[in-house]
C-alpha cells in the first residue's frame, strides 16, 4: 500500500507536509528528538496509518506512539491557525521504567 508523498518544507529544517483525508498538516522535529531521515519519514507513516487518531490528538494537546524499532514517540499538537504537530521526544525501549 503506497503512503502519500512526504516532502521537506525546507532541505534540514526537519519539517513535513502530510495530507490524510482531506485534513493537511504541518509535522516538525524539535531539535531534541533527535531522528535519522529515516526515521523521520517513518513517524510520517505511522501518522498516516488509519489507526492513528489525529483529532484525539489534537483534543488532547498531545499524544504517544508507540512503534516497535524507534520506541515512544511523544507528539504535541497545535490546531491553529493549521494543524501543527511536534515531535518532542522519541525515548527508544530500553530508557523505558516498568513497575
Amino acid at each position: 500500500m503506497p503512503y502519500p508523498l512526504l516532502s521537506k518544507k525546507k532541505k534540514g529544517e526537519g519539517m513535513y507536509r502530510l495530507e490524510k483525508g482531506n485534513k493537511e498538516m504541518i509535522l516538525r522535529f524539535s531539535r531534541k528528538a533527535v531522528c535519522s531521515e529515516a526515521d523521520c519519514e517513518e513517524i510520517c507513516r505511522m501518522l498516516l496509518e488509519s489507526t492513528v487518531d489525529i483529532r484525539k490528538i489534537t483534543g488532547i494537546g498531545c499524544g504517544i506512539l508507540f512503534h516497535e524499532r524507534l520506541g515512544a514517540v511523544v507528539i504535541e499538537a497545535e490546531p491553529f491557525p493549521s494543524l501543527l504537530l511536534t515531535v518532542r521526544s522519541v525515548i527508544p525501549k530500553h530508557a523505558w521504567f516498568h513497575d
